[in-house]
């Protein structure tokens, strides 16, 4: 009796020490899976084994994000105006330095600007290659109490220098009237000179003859040509581009926008290697600044 007694005490000791050995191991089991899911063991996480990431806190996480990215008022402003077109107004007053550094802007020729480009100032048989050119976004005084954003097109050896040049024109608000691609006027020279549009790029020829103008290599810059004709003998006869900048072509006179070597636009275009089309003994072109 007390033999069998024995046995089924033993039996029960036996079966409690496997059951405890079981529930060890599977909690190990349970430990490990959580260390490596990065969760801490908990009762209740007993309940969750199959239950998918939390969801709550990702969503969470965008809706900081999202606050990471909201832009200020003034951020937004001068946003607007780095996607502004060429020729829209500034308010000057609402800008800082930093502000204006932001707005004067170097970029590869996109392909939009390149759909204004081609077949205008990028002619068909331009053998500039476009890697060799560069657009510029900036600020202008246009001489009549506003800052206006203006665009050049020029070759990739001067960019950096004709920002420098034209970031110092506009901190001493010197007056351009207009600086728009030439392409807003078909890439017709003498109709962006008539309207007084400083430009650069444009692959044609110099006028009256067959050599190519250094503006078809993106060296050359015309700044306020209406009130800086371009001089020249034609058939035996005197030229004026445009024409309706005859009236000033008699340099004794004084006006707005006229360049002469005391002009501010002269002294800092000459100090950064450019020569200036005023100083040519067979032609005169008052309005050109050219580089080598």
């Amino acid at each position: 009796m007390k033999s069998n007694q024995f046995i089924t005490q033993l039996f029960a000791l036996i079966f409690a020490v496997l059951l405890f050995v079981v529930i060890i191991k599977n909690y190990n089991v349970l430990g490990t899976y959580y260390k490596n899911s990065g969760k801490n063991v908990s009762s209740d996480d007993h309940y969750q084994l199959d239950v998918p990431k939390n969801t709550t806190v990702k969503s969470e996480s965008k809706k900081n994000k999202k606050k990471e990215k909201k832009l200020t008022k003034h951020e937004k402003l001068i946003l607007s105006y780095q996607k502004a077109d060429a020729y829209s107004i500034v308010d000057a007053n609402s800008l800082s330095k930093k502000d204006i550094q932001k707005l004067f802007t170097i970029s590869k020729i996109s392909d939009d600007t390149f759909k204004r480009m081609k077949g205008k100032s990028y002619k068909d048989n331009c053998t500039i290659p476009k890697s060799n050119l560069r657009y510029i976004r900036l600020l202008h005084n246009d001489g009549h109490n506003n800052t206006r954003i203006g665009e050049l097109v020029v070759n990739k050896s001067i960019a950096k220098t004709i920002r420098t040049i034209f970031l110092d024109l506009y901190e001493h608000q010197y007056p351009i009237e207009k600086m728009v691609l030439v392409d807003e006027y078909n890439a017709d020279d003498n109709a962006s000179m008539a309207d007084n549009n400083s430009s650069s790029f444009n692959y044609r020829v110099v006028e009256g003859s067959n050599k190519l103008s250094k503006h078809s290599l993106g060296l050359a810059i015309d700044i306020n040509p209406k009130y800086n004709p371009y001089i020249h003998t034609l058939n035996g006869k005197t030229v004026c581009s445009p024409e309706n900048g005859a009236e000033y072509a008699d340099r004794t006179k004084s006006f707005d926008y006229k360049i002469d070597e005391k002009d501010y636009s002269y002294q800092l275009f000459t100090k950064y290697g450019f020569t200036w089309g005023g100083n040519w003994n067979s032609v005169k072109d008052y309005q050109h600044y050219e580089h080598n």
